[in-house]
């Protein structure tokens, strides 16, 4: 520790003491440190440090100062004749940092011998994002994230960790303080990001292993903030956000659509002379002149507008060194994209309201004695309209502008079968769903240093319910469509669709999901000598009753057991196990043993580099171990076969009757257990130029054998389908990738900044799975990464009839301009036997993050620059033909192949409906390349500082700033296309979202 003080000021006299002031530094940046917790050891009273670092306290001649701060080693000073205390923190570094592991456990990172990464609250709530598990992207090294969606509600990403290495569920365990959560019961979108102190992730077999049959896909941890020593500390804050999509397709209007109906009309016909759209009427769509005979709606821009989101929090910590507390409590409020009229009946607008509560309360008795309780809730209120989000995307997509005006002058919604996007939003009724979340957690521990030093006894009993109520009115409204001739106001004018039903009574649903948890472990921690040693051992059981599941518990259960020692912070070896097992398997099939070891080497502490110059700190470490899995798909008791409903028999002559009944379902294999996965990992850890530049570089390999898949070469005359078919422990995938994280800090004058990126790489690779015989290697899955995309090779396009009759084969009646795809196995013929691997799969290899911290007197900026590489996005259907099924054109359609524009076309020759030549739903030419780098995060703040609202009150800082999320993308998705992250298929999906947002925090 560094400690300097000033000449002694005249002490300031108070009362009940003295006022000592001061301001807490950092002994090698110089920066301020907020957030200190200063105590007076003799009273136990206690302040936190302002932002600037400065703090006052009142205290006594003789009292003694401690200063604790989280990366810092404490501090204590006594209280003489000096008023001013300048205190020097020294950041304690590796030797001090604390690493979050499995299970509750915790360890200094300089001991950590396995891969694990984390980032804190501070990070987080740099993310104006209303589901916290999308403040994670490009900040973990290791943790690949893809949001698919951003409806209010139902915005989470797909989360993976390293990637892919099964052919089932690749999606990691959750746990929130020690406790695992069923993703059914409880979801990181419920969490406020206040309440949140850090999250880290578990990569290797080291940090994982003792989650066995449940640790092979990685585990996220969350770990929630707790009260410290010291005065009440409270934080309140209130932000407000704009959200609008970050892309939505460009389509033509109507008289550029009815341009390329009538030119795709004759590419269709050629002699054909009723073409789709007179003179009169591509004038007439030109001009605007008849808006409702000749409509020319914009969809997309009459149904969609920017959205408002407000958050707001309260929370307030603090205690004694008995009792310590936190209590949170947050409001978060997100509205839809939707243009929904008023309407006095109902609410047809989409809404999203999470109501957030959290209690943790801890309590020593003494020093062998202690317990805790937290408490957790969440409410989230969801309306919508009464209609499918993919629905009303479906419509949005497909209704041309030409297709009928929103309303008639007359008050009538256009439409026919086909429906009309704007009405199916204001006129079908309204959805509310209600759900509940509600955690509770008992945690008791008791030191049994009367047996020996360094053991003691833990527990937790935790119990998660989540609740679904739905309530549902529906509605229908007539639509019109105007017949050409007579007064707009008159019905007769019209042909109807549809009836007009009035608000119907409501329908309710219900769903209710619980779990619970217990453990009960042995731990010691014990240093002999120059030996440091501790150890677990942690017997679990889960139990978790699912909506639908026939209230029959999933039940899981089993044994934990860790060992470490390290020699002087120099040498370290752990070893690692979980025995464990679920009801999934037949009873001698049910438990595995999963074991996992490691070591770390701290070279910078030997005699040849204790005085380098360049390098401050260089670890090595390396693990090998064992994890499972017991997952395949929704299936449960793999052993068991089961028996369901049919559509049983006719019986009878003249009059058939119905008689139900009895059909087998999913197939039973009682020799199936879980699948496995053997992982390993080697590290290094490197600090340069006293702290100046840090690295971190892991190399992974993981080999996953016996995985869970049902039989692929059994023929469908079985009559079973393929999700019922006999399970067998026969896939084999391998996965191997690389991580790198980078870490700058440096002062230059008054102004400090930091820099950090991150990456990481993972590329599997599917070593068996079983398969038909195919008569060409290209069309086995096989050898091939998970989700490895087959299709057609478009090669180009035709450009005369003769380059048409010197190819091969293809599909339907071809004209020049068409897609001219690859005969892979030169038979002469473009068939399914063509159809090799195309792109990659839909899940990036390859993520990163680069981000940047500046801050200056009052002043801070932060930056968060985030991509992800080496993945494709497959769109096809109204996300990409022209005219299909009657939907509209888009602004790529304008590329088209014409005799003209041959030697520069983007897009085939036009057809008037579908086409089967070029309209192949698995075919390169409508795959996109999805790699993207985008502008995620950029924050702007100033902090005011003691701020006097009162004699007596006051606040300590006040911080003004201004965030966004998703803010600008640089992509290869082409002009008018999607968001990189946007699911394949046709489109009918929410948008992503981007996020400018207002802040406003104060501390008191």
């Amino acid at each position: 520790m560094v400690v300097t003080r000033d000449t002694p000021s005249p002490v300031e006299k108070k009362q009940n003491g003295l006022l000592i002031t001061g301001k807490i530094t950092d002994a090698e940046t110089k920066d301020g440190l907020p957030g200190v917790n200063v105590m007076v050891m003799r009273t136990l009273n206690g302040v936190i440090s302002r932002r600037d670092g400065s703090f006052s306290i009142e205290a006594q001649p003789g009292d003694m100062l401690r200063f604790t701060y989280t990366g810092y080693e404490s501090v204590q000073e006594q209280v003489g004749s000096a008023a001013y205390f300048p205190i020097a923190m020294k950041p304690s570094g590796a030797m001090g940092e604390v690493v979050v592991l499995g299970f509750g456990q915790s360890q200094k990172k300089i001991a950590q011998t396995g891969a694990v990464a984390s980032i804190s609250t501070r990070e987080i709530k740099q993310s104006p994002a209303a589901n916290i598990a999308n403040a994670l992207t490009g900040r973990l090294p290791g943790l690949v994230t893809v949001q698919r969606s951003g409806e209010p509600g139902n915005d989470g990403p797909e989360l993976f960790i390293r990637g892919r290495a099964t052919l089932n569920n690749n999606a990691p365990l959750i746990t929130i303080d020690g406790v695992e959560k069923a993703p059914d019961v409880v979801e990181l979108s419920s969490l406020d990001p206040n309440e949140v102190e850090s999250v880290t992730i578990l990569k290797d077999a080291s940090a994982t292993a003792l989650y066995g049959v449940k640790g092979a896909n990685g585990v996220i941890i969350i770990k929630t903030r707790r009260g410290r020593e010291g005065k009440p500390a409270i934080n309140t804050s209130v932000q407000t956000s704009v959200q609008e999509a970050t892309r939505i397709p460009k389509y033509l209007d109507s008289y550029h659509f009815a341009l390329l109906a009538n030119e795709a009309y004759k590419n269709d016909n050629p002699n054909g002379v009723l073409l789709p759209y007179s003179a009169e009427a591509l004038k007439a769509y030109e001009s605007g002149s008849d808006p409702y005979k000749y409509p020319n709606v914009n969809w997309m821009n009459e149904m969609l507008k920017p959205a408002l989101m407000t958050r707001a929090n309260f929370n307030i910590s603090g205690g004694s060194p008995m009792i310590k507390y936190f209590v949170n409590a947050g409001y978060t409020s997100q509205n839809g994209l939707y243009k929904a009229e008023k309407n006095d009946k109902y609410d047809a607008s989409l809404k999203y309201r999470r109501y957030n509560f959290r209690s943790n309360i801890d309590i020593e008795f003494d020093k062998d004695f202690s317990v805790g309780l937290s408490l957790f809730g969440a409410i989230e209120n969801q309306n919508t309209p009464n209609v499918n989000t993919q629905d009303i995307f479906n419509y949005l997509q497909k209704t041309p502008p030409n297709a009928y005006p929103i309303q008639y002058p007359n008050g009538l919604y256009g439409g026919t079968t086909r429906g009309n996007p704007f009405a199916l939003v204001n006129t079908t009724g309204y959805r509310q769903y209600f759900n509940s979340s509600l955690s509770g957690m008992f945690t008791a521990m008791r030191r049994l240093d009367f047996i020996t030093t360094g053991l003691f006894l833990k527990g937790n009993f935790s119990f998660d319910g989540y609740s679904r109520t739905s309530l549902t009115r529906s509605k229908e409204v007539k639509t019109a469509l105007y017949k050409g001739s007579g007064d707009f106001n008159d019905t007769a004018s019209y042909s109807f669709t549809g009836a007009d039903v009035p608000l119907r009574t409501p329908e309710s649903g219900y769903s209710q999901n619980r779990s619970t948890w217990l453990d009960f472990s042995l731990n010691y921690d014990r240093s002999f000598g120059a030996h440091n040693f501790t150890g677990l051992l942690l017997v679990n059981r889960q139990q978790k009753v699912l909506a639908g599941s026939s209230l029959i518990p999933f039940v899981s259960q089993g044994l934990v057991s860790r060992v470490t020692w390290n020699w002087r912070n120099k040498y370290f070896a752990e070893f690692n196990a979980g025995f464990n097992g679920t009801d999934n398997f037949a009873k001698n099939k049910r438990y595995g043993f999963f074991p996992a070891g490691s070591i770390g080497w701290v070279v910078s502490k030997e005699a040849f580099l204790e005085n380098s110059s360049v390098i401050d700190y260089l670890k090595l470490r390396a693990s090998y171990g064992l994890t499972g899995s017991d997952q395949l798909g929704n299936r449960r008791w793999l052993f068991i076969s089961e028996y369901v409903s049919g559509t049983g028999y006719g019986f009878g002559t003249d009059q058939l009757t119905a008689i139900a009944g009895r059909q087998e379902g999913a197939m039973a294999n009682a020799d199936v257990t879980w699948e496995k996965a053997r992982k390993l990992n080697i590290g290094v850890e490197v600090t340069l130029w006293r702290n100046l530049l840090s690295a971190n570089v892991d190399v992974f390999r993981e080999k996953r054998n016996d995985i869970l898949i049902t039989r692929g070469v059994i023929p469908d005359l079985l009559g079973v389908s393929a999700g019922n078919l006999t399970p067998a422990n026969m896939g084999v995938v391998v996965n191997r990738g690389v991580e790198l994280e980078l870490n700058h800090r440096h002062r230059i004058g008054k102004v400090r900044y930091s820099l950090r990126a991150n990456g990481s790489f993972a590329r599997n690779k599917i070593l068996f799975r079983d398969e038909i015989s195919y008569p060409y290697d290209y069309l086995r899955g096989t050898g091939q990464q998970i989700g490895q995309i087959f299709g057609f090779t478009a090669i180009g396009f035709f450009n005369s009839q003769e380059e048409i009759l010197n190819s091969p084969r293809q599909f339907g009646n071809l004209i020049p301009g068409d897609i001219k795809y690859k005969d892979l196995n030169g038979d002469g013929v473009i068939d399914n036997n063509d159809k090799g691997p195309i792109g990659r799969s839909t899940v990036p290899e390859f993520l990163y993050g680069i981000s940047g911290n500046v801050s200056w007197k009052n002043f801070d900026v932060s930056v968060l620059f985030q991509g992800a590489g080496n993945y494709s996005a497959r769109f096809s259907h109204e996300g990409a033909w022209e005219f299909y099924n009657g939907a509209k054109v888009m602004e790529q359609h304008l590329g088209r192949w014409t005799p003209e524009t041959a030697a520069t076309a983007t897009y085939p020759a036009l057809h008037y409906g579908q086409n089967t030549n070029n309209h192949q739903e698995f075919s390169s030419f409508f795959l996109k390349n999805a790699t993207y780098l985008r502008l995620k995060n950029v924050e702007i703040g100033y902090t005011f500082r003691k701020l006097h609202i009162g004699k007596h009150t006051g606040i300590s800082s006040l911080r003004v700033y201004a965030n966004g999320m998703n803010l600008y993308t640089w992509d290869r998705m082409g002009n008018g296309s999607y968001d990189p992250e946007a699911p394949s298929g046709k489109g009918f999906f929410y948008p992503q979202l981007r996020v400018v947002n207002l802040g406003i925090s104060a501390d008191f």
